[in-house]
């Protein structure tokens, strides 16, 4: 049974070590050893490599062997951010959308940033119009592209459905990762990026 992993936005330089969980493992197959994932860790006691402490099963393998892996993604865009209350205010007003069509600002977009085209195509003015955009650049939904540039409403619930690969991207977490979006914008608008 195929678990997926997890991801948890955490602050950079964040510590997992008092977790004592096991660094996942990545195969490569020109060196032919096992490195470390960049951002894996197996939350539950699974096979180690003597040598490295490295999980002694790669990461995609022990997806498919039922074995869960928590991605801690570094989110450095907080870090520009002065405090709980400045946050707030982001997330509370409504940015400068049309950044999301700037060059200049489309390369550090979070979760974005390869995906201008689509952002100049579909011009989002929203926090659920960057996570519908958010869900469309995932696996298996850009086939509904045209059908949501002639009537949004009409694929909205599509978006949120397992593709049949058994990858579902949530709408919570694409509505999360538009108000980090947002965040961005309101920093972008103050010259912190």
């Amino acid at each position: 049974m195929k678990i997926g992993d997890i991801d948890i936005d955490v602050k950079p330089g964040f510590d997992v070590a008092f977790l004592k969980w096991t660094r996942a493992s990545i195969y490569d197959d020109d060196k032919q050893v096992i490195q470390p994932h960049p951002v894996g860790y197996h939350p539950q006691t699974i096979p180690k490599d003597p040598s490295t402490e490295l999980s002694a099963i790669p990461y995609e393998q022990a997806e498919e062997l039922g074995y869960a892996k928590v991605d801690f993604l570094s989110l450095n865009v907080y870090d520009k951010v002065r405090d709980r209350e400045e946050l707030a205010r982001f997330v509370a007003n409504e940015p400068d959308w049309t950044l999301l069509l700037d060059p200049q600002v489309q390369p550090k977009l979070f979760q974005l940033h390869k995906h201008g085209e689509v952002l100049n195509t579909l011009k989002p003015k929203s926090v659920q119009q960057v996570a519908d955009v958010l869900a469309l650049v995932r696996p298996g939904k850009s086939k509904l592209m045209g059908l949501y540039q002639k009537s949004p409403e009409l694929v909205q619930d599509l978006l949120w459905e397992s593709s049949g690969s058994g990858f579902q991207f949530k709408k919570s977490h694409a509505i999360c990762y538009a108000m980090v979006i947002q965040v961005q914008l309101h920093l972008f608008m103050l010259g912190r990026i």
